[in-house]
């Protein structure tokens, strides 16, 4: 299956620099993704997607380079059943990112999360650790009790690696300016974007549906 290359143009007016250099942002997005039929061949099972994101600024304060990033992402999951109740899995990724700037070095990292999970008709109970190739490691961990066909109890615990691409910074704010290039992006010396590690995010929460027609998922 694929989906649709979509491409968002976005303008914005600057506000409170007053540096006499444009009155205008202009940020391009866009973004595709492909996932692969799932293999399976005995109790195996096997799936992956891949994506691809890119991102383009101009007219930047104090900049006369415009910002260009292209990131790809690859998934792999891998699935094994001993018996229906016990499963064991590892889902791999791929992440790298791409810049049009000489000053941006372009960065690859790997993720692996390996699993093993037990279920059956009252419980599901994953254990499991998350690995990246930036030396982080972290739990993926999660236990969830089913009251009734209708509604579970709940607690995830996991940690994850948060991508520092500029999409990510143009959602947190439009008008972001890169650190450290006070002058212009020339000689300010080579900048990697690391991604964010999150150590422990844990969640403890009850959802339900049909219950009147309504549904909905409460958690902490």
């Amino acid at each position: 299956y694929v989906s649709l290359l979509y491409k968002s143009d976005k303008l914005f007016n600057y506000m409170g620099y007053g540096y006499g250099v444009t009155d205008k942002q202009h940020n391009v997005l866009g973004s595709a993704s492909m996932g692969f039929t799932p293999y399976k061949t005995g109790n195996l099972t096997i799936d992956a997607t891949a994506g691809i994101d890119f991102f383009s600024q101009n007219y930047r304060t104090r900049l006369e380079k415009e910002l260009g990033e292209t990131v790809l992402r690859l998934k792999g999951n891998a699935q094994y059943q001993f018996t229906d109740e016990h499963h064991v899995g590892l889902v791999v990724g791929v992440i790298h990112t791409a810049y049009g700037n000489d000053e941006l070095d372009g960065i690859t990292s790997f993720r692996f999360t390996p699993h093993y999970l037990y279920k059956n008709e009252d419980l599901e109970a994953k254990l499991g650790v998350f690995v990246s190739s930036e030396g982080n490691v972290a739990p993926d961990a999660s236990l969830t009790y089913h009251l009734n066909p209708n509604s579970d109890l709940y607690v995830n615990v996991s940690g994850y690696e948060e991508d520092n691409d500029f999409r990510h910074l143009s959602a947190i704010h439009p008008y972001f300016i890169m650190n450290g290039y006070s002058g212009g992006i020339d000689g300010a010396g080579i900048i990697k974007m690391e991604p964010a590690f999150h150590q422990v995010d844990a969640r403890i929460g009850y959802r339900f549906k049909g219950f009147n027609g309504f549904s909905g998922d409460i958690k902490a």
